[in-house]
């Protein structure tokens, strides 16, 4: 398998909320064992019901930040390909 690389070299931080958010909603739908890819909107209610900041992933205007394009393209990426982080 190769690497996806627009995942390479990513800081340790954006590791951290990929798998804060994954923790926190839960990688699969319940009853149906089918992978959860959280929106943007998940992603946001997450943090914030975890107390924390979105401001990596949102711009001041709410819309997702290059961080926030990134995992949440990504999300599919990581999980489908079965990467554990």
């Amino acid at each position: 398998m190769k690497p996806d690389t627009r995942f390479l070299n990513l800081p340790k931080d954006f590791w951290a909320h990929v798998r804060l958010i994954s923790e926190q909603l839960g990688y699969t739908a319940r009853g149906t064992h089918q992978i959860k890819i959280p929106s943007f909107e998940d992603q946001i209610r997450s943090l914030e019901a975890l107390g924390m900041s979105n401001k990596k992933i949102a711009d001041e205007l709410g819309q997702p930040s290059i961080f926030g394009r990134l995992s949440s393209n990504g999300f599919p990426n990581l999980l489908m390909n079965g990467l554990k982080f």
